[in-house]
């Protein structure tokens, strides 16, 4: 009996992401969308019981669209469980963290809160910066595909693990509030900012004096 999937991607990862599924599961039907726009699109006509699976986007799916797909949905996020959100890279560099990875979960309503169904970690050495720290991320997010991929190709949900998010949300807002850096800022503060946001698309350290805004150059 067919089996309807919907991934959610980026234009790189649409090839091969089907080609693994549909390797694992030749009564799989995948379609393929870019973002929440055109994902909300196809479910309005899509099957009952659509699966979902995201990989390594960044946009946020509403509850009516997986409500409308009925079946669950599955994420894999680019950052270990310890760092749930948008921007996670940042927030594992200014922690020093010393281990990091991809995490799968089911999708809720709030983002990168659902059960845990997979993760993979990796040893994060001294000095890495930001595109160190991408670069293995993304192939972490690879391998635990990999991995759950004859569980993602079969209807049946997937079994969470035993792990659980970590309390801090990674958000648009917590990377602002980390950019903006306060008057009174010591050399040792402003160096594990400069070394989380160095290299971080779209985000600049910057200070605000006498109305003025400063941003740092490099």
């Amino acid at each position: 009996m067919p089996f309807p999937v919907v991934l959610l991607c980026g234009p790189a990862e649409v090839r091969w992401l089907s080609e693994v599924l549909a390797h694992q599961n030749p009564d799989l039907t995948v379609a393929a969308v870019p973002d929440a726009a055109a994902l909300a699109a196809h479910a309005a006509t899509a099957a009952p019981g659509t699966r979902l699976i995201a990989f390594c986007t960044g946009s946020v799916v509403p509850v009516a669209v997986l409500e409308r797909l009925g079946a669950p949905a599955y994420n894999v996020h680019p950052a270990s469980p310890a760092y749930p959100g948008r921007h996670p890279v940042p927030f594992a560099l200014y922690d020093g963290a010393e281990r990091f990875g991809a995490t799968a979960h089911v999708m809720v309503e709030r983002v990168d809160s659902g059960p845990i169904v997979g993760a993979v970690e990796f040893a994060v050495p001294a000095g890495a910066d930001h595109g160190w720290l991408a670069e293995r991320t993304y192939r972490a997010a690879v391998r635990l595909f990999l991995a759950l991929a004859p569980a993602l190709a079969r209807p049946e949900p997937l079994n969470p693990v035993a792990l659980s998010w970590g309390p801090r949300r990674c958000s648009q807002r917590a990377l602002e509030a980390l950019c903006a850096l306060p008057p009174d800022i010591d050399a040792a503060e402003l160096e594990r900012r400069a070394r989380a946001i160095r290299a971080a698309p779209d985000a600049r350290l910057h200070l605000t004096l006498h109305g003025r805004r400063f941003e740092m150059a490099g």
